[in-house]
């Protein structure tokens, strides 16, 4: 079969595919919108180190060689000052996610806690937590609010994180127990266990007081494991009640996205010049490639009713660029379409094809007069929605504008928090880190890993340039990225850009880091000003994050709402309550 006949069959059965899945339903098959029922379910839990360590075989074990102990944590420590943020300092128990999400509540409102962490004066601690439970059966959304009453105690190894506030281990110890409980833990880690599991029995409490014992068969993990993995979203839904929503933001390659665009108009050049009748395919076939480049071109939804949305000036602009692509089509010459063939070949090879490659492609396929103004606005697609423009110049696409303001709008609510994490690969010169579980580190970013997004804005130079920037902190305490300016030359011209090395921390800027600049006046969602830059924000984990590296390195940003807070004092020990009602509960 010749490489035409190949993509033709290619075509029809992408249109085949598409009729069929464009069919009608019946309408017994039709789901209805109806909207959940929302149930709360409050529960109380009496868990001991005793149950913990028999049951659970936390807490035992040589510590020196790699067990886990109980230290007992005094009240005065717990509440002789408020936790913050830079309390947090993970080293290698692999709970980025949570930390990080923790991190993003305390640095907002570090009142939250007193929500959800309360002191008895019998020297337990109550530790209340979120389990969302959806029936779609049912069409329910349970909230399990679970209170879990411990004993004042963290789970201690050799290698524990190094947390300077010891609520965050009680946060931690409940958080370890609330996975298992609710079968939230790391698929990863449950996989090694093959297949062996644990008992553990608890007498749960529900309200109305009502009292049941339940046997719950857990994953046989250690302390360690029971905290590893895990998302953003499942920390904010334990720790708020609302596990908040996720936004993919790593950019496509500028080449897979053109090669999706052109390979659909190059079908459409193959079925021009291999002479296929309309008996083979119909008139609408036919347009369907180029019917998908105009859409792509336009921003136009790729769905059934996506032309149908847009303003009547759209409509008119796509119908007059289709009819003009199946023109060109219809008439271009066999030698031109073969040339244009061997392009759009060289281009596919390209490792990291630039502007002036892309505009050499479209120019030979809308070559003439009459096309230029197809040209145009495909270079200016290009530009504004491909194209990954260097780090420093300035430039953004439309979809990382749409992410800055996206972030920016959030964060100018107080309620609001935010956490972000890397993808594994996070650049080409990675090293194994020394914290967290060994992920590998590229200039100062960590690979696989969750940091707290702290605020957005711009940094403006003497000459009105302005470079957008997202702080974000490491939950590790320390490593960090920092930019430096460059010369670089880009096809003849050289133009400054920016270069990024690691730092273990990030100190005063010198005047060869964008960092030297002032941040932009009104530009900080939260409202920082620059005093507050440079000395809040210096060291502790903290790091700027440039526009272009963000949507390149960062795959996900999941956004979350902190509840009102009901109690903005510090932590005080929780009202005593009547013995008989003091009874151990579990789900």
């Amino acid at each position: 079969m010749s490489s035409n006949s190949k993509i033709l069959s290619v075509l029809k059965k992408d249109i085949r595919k598409k009729k069929q899945t464009s069919t009608p339903t019946e309408t017994s098959d039709v789901l209805v919108d109806t909207p959940y029922t929302h149930i709360t379910v409050e529960k109380r839990i009496v868990i001991t180190d005793e149950q913990i360590k028999n049951e659970l075989k936390w807490g035992k074990g040589a510590y020196i060689g790699g067990g886990s102990t109980f230290l007992k944590l005094k009240k005065s420590d717990l509440t002789e000052r408020e936790v913050s943020n830079t309390d947090i300092n993970q080293r290698a128990i692999g709970n980025c996610s949570m930390l990080a999400s923790l991190g993003s509540i305390l640095k907002q409102n570090p009142s939250f806690i007193n929500e959800i962490l309360h002191l008895n004066d019998d020297g337990k601690v109550e530790i209340k937590l979120h389990n969302i439970v959806r029936d779609e059966d049912a069409h329910t959304i349970t909230d399990e609010i679970i209170t879990y009453v411990l004993d004042a105690t963290k789970l201690a190894t050799i290698i524990t994180d190094a947390h300077t506030h010891p609520a965050l281990f009680l946060l931690e110890k409940a958080y370890a127990i609330h996975r298992m409980l609710t079968n939230t833990v790391s698929k990863n880690e449950v996989s090694k266990l093959a297949g062996k599991t644990r008992i553990i029995s608890l007498e749960i409490a529900t309200h109305p007081a009502q009292t049941t014992e339940q046997q719950f068969n857990v994953p046989a993990l250690t302390y360690r494991s029971s905290l590893k993995g895990g998302s953003a979203e499942m920390v904010y839904g334990a720790l708020l009640g609302n596990s908040g929503e996720t936004i993919g933001l790593v950019e496509i390659s500028p080449r897979v996205n053109l090669a999706t665009i052109f390979e659909n108009f190059a079908r459409g050049i193959l079925i021009s010049i291999s002479h296929v009748t309309d008996d083979e395919i119909t008139p609408e076939e036919r347009l369907q490639p180029i019917k998908k480049l105009a859409a792509d071109v336009l921003g136009i939804p790729n769905d059934s009713q996506g032309l149908q949305r847009q303003s009547r000036e759209k409509i008119d602009l796509f119908n007059q660029m289709v009819e003009r692509l199946s023109a060109i089509l219809t008439h271009m010459p066999r030698a031109q379409a073969q040339e244009i063939k061997k392009l759009a070949g060289e281009f596919a090879q390209l490792p990291k094809p630039n502007v002036q490659d892309i505009h050499k492609l479209i120019d030979a396929i809308f070559s003439g007069s009459q096309n230029k103004d197809i040209a145009s606005k495909l270079k200016e697609y290009v530009f504004n929605e491909i194209s990954q423009h260097q780090r420093g110049t300035g430039i953004y696409t439309a979809k990382q504008d749409a992410i800055f303001r996206l972030l920016h709008d959030s964060l100018k609510k107080t309620e609001v928090v935010a956490s972000v994490s890397t993808s594994e690969h996070v650049g080409t010169s990675q090293k194994k880190g020394t914290h967290g579980i060994g992920e590998e580190i590229s200039k100062g970013l960590v690979g696989g890993h969750y940091y707290e997004v702290v605020d957005c804005y711009e940094r403006q130079d003497k000459e009105g340039k302005s470079l957008k920037f997202i702080l974000v902190r490491n939950p590790w305490s320390e490593t960090a990225r920092e930019y430096g300016w460059k010369g670089k030359e880009i096809d003849g011209e050289t133009i400054t850009v920016l270069s990024a090395h690691k730092k273990t921390h990030l100190k005063t800027p010198k005047e060869s880091s964008p960092r030297f600049n002032p941040v932009k006046e009104g530009s900080s969602a939260r409202g920082y000003d620059e005093d507050t830059f440079q000395t809040e924000f210096r060291g502790k984990g903290y790091t700027e994050i440039e526009l272009t590296d963000f949507t390149k390195r960062f795959c996900d940003m999941t956004i979350a709402t902190i509840p009102p807070v009901k109690n903005p004092e510090e932590l005080t020990p929780a009202p005593e309550e009547e013995e008989e009602e003091t009874v151990r509960h579990k789900r």
